[in-house]
């Protein structure tokens, strides 16, 4: 598997988990860019596996209607861009996990 299919494939596992993730944590946990992570969205946006979600994050998610899918926003609160997987996604992200042990 070619390095930028590796890197989509644990783009994808890690969004597999079903909660919201902002571009800074998706950057730190893959040690890229958050300009990369940006860019792999667009793509995987466009093609279908990839959901933006807009969020207005502050550092207390009491009140919010994403907090129980949220992945440790009040720690990156001013990231603003959530990313989820639509269920095309999650079947890719379940069949590279299967076949490539991510």
């Amino acid at each position: 598997m070619a390095a930028d299919e590796t890197l989509t494939a644990q783009l994808l596992a890690i969004l597999n988990d079903g909660r919201l993730h902002p571009t800074t944590e998706l950057a730190s946990r893959l040690q890229v860019s958050e300009e990369l992570v940006r860019a792999m969205a667009d793509d995987l946006t466009q093609h279908g596996y990839l959901l933006r979600v807009q969020s207005d994050c502050v550092p207390a998610c009491s009140g919010c209607s994403l907090a129980g899918l949220c992945a440790g926003l009040a720690s990156a609160p001013s990231s603003g861009q959530l990313f989820s997987l639509t269920a095309r996604g999650r079947r890719v992200a379940r069949s590279l996990a299967g076949a490539h042990n991510v």
